[in-house]
């Protein structure tokens, strides 16, 4: 069906106010958003995939708020540009009433509304389940080692359980190199070890969990609290010091976990109100038997007699 010449015009002064508003709105809104997470992901370690994937999973639940803002600042700017060029005042006298120039907003309303429909019941549901579940995995990955030259950097190892601390005068991050390294190991308790060596270098194995120190030119102190005076001096010219689970791979979980009503769609909502109601109904015939158990041993009458008094209770329920 062709449209006519004034449809056609109303429409037009509509989509670039509409376009603009729902770009900027969208891009305001996704950077506070963003804004808010970025402190979870930095230091993570994190692979550019994954950073793609929070920003675009993150878009969503930004255009459910951000379209029908945008429909209000189109029409009242629409409007307001037609009023301040007299459109509005030409179109009455040339015998255009103004229902007529409601109905084609009126039915881009209608389009609007429909796709925002189908959007929240099938596309935003499912993109909020699924950035929930890339967050708690993000949530669950464990920071990456970062060290960092002539400070005490503190590293954990095996999940938290063994601490070591190490020094370096200097760090090559791109060669994986060290110069002048300590390393102080306190997690046995009857010895105490202090490592130095005049280099070093660094490695990770192939899951990027487990790093491995290789230290040249060196020596080891360690006392041993268990006697008295006692002390080992242990040099070297090479060595290898395995330390496990300093870093941590993201662990993906796809589906699972409960779903919050943000996260269902229309049949899944429907499907759980009906299994609360259900619950509910459950809850409350329990409750209504024990209440009639506890009336008859009150009145010291047996259990399974005085069937009459559940039809009193019934009534004065």
């Amino acid at each position: 069906m062709r449209l006519g010449v004034l449809t056609r015009y109303l429409i037009k002064i509509h989509i670039g106010p509409f376009i603009f508003a729902l770009a900027t709105i969208t891009g305001l809104i996704f950077l506070n958003a963003v804004a808010q997470r970025i402190e979870g992901l930095i230091g993570k370690g994190l692979p550019w995939t994954v950073v793609v994937e929070f920003l675009v999973l993150s878009l969503p639940h930004t255009i459910a708020l951000s379209l029908p803002m945008s429909v209000l600042v189109a029409v009242l700017y629409s409007f307001t540009e037609l009023a301040s060029s007299n459109e509005i005042m030409a179109m009455s006298a040339g015998g255009i009433k103004p229902t007529r120039v409601l109905v084609p907003l009126l039915g881009m309303g209608a389009v609007v509304t429909g796709a925002m429909l189908y959007f929240n019941d099938q596309i935003l549901p499912e993109s909020n389940h699924r950035l929930k579940n890339l967050l708690v995995d993000i949530g669950r990955k464990s920071p990456t080692l970062e060290l960092r030259e002539q400070i005490v950097n503190e590293i954990k190892t095996e999940s938290g359980v063994d601490v070591y601390f190490m020094t370096a005068d200097r760090i090559d991050q791109v060669a994986n190199k060290l110069e002048e390294v300590t390393i102080f190991d306190s997690n046995s308790s009857i010895r105490k070890r202090t490592t130095y060596a005049a280099s070093g270098e660094m490695a990770f194995n192939a899951e990027k969990t487990d790093l491995y120190l290789t230290l040249f030119d060196g020596v080891v102190h360690e006392v041993q609290t268990d006697r008295i005076g006692g002390f080992q001096r242990v040099y070297f010219d090479k060595q290898i010091i395995p330390l496990r689970d300093v870093g941590n791979e993201l662990e993906r979980r796809f589906g699972g976990s409960d779903r919050s009503d943000r996260e269902m769609g229309f049949k899944l909502l429907t499907e759980s109100v009906s299994a609360r109601e259900a619950e509910l109904d459950s809850v409350r015939i329990d409750n209504r038997e024990k209440a009639l158990q506890a009336l008859r041993l009150a009145l010291g009458r047996p259990i399974d007699e005085d069937t009459s008094m559940v039809g009193t209770m019934v009534v004065y329920q």
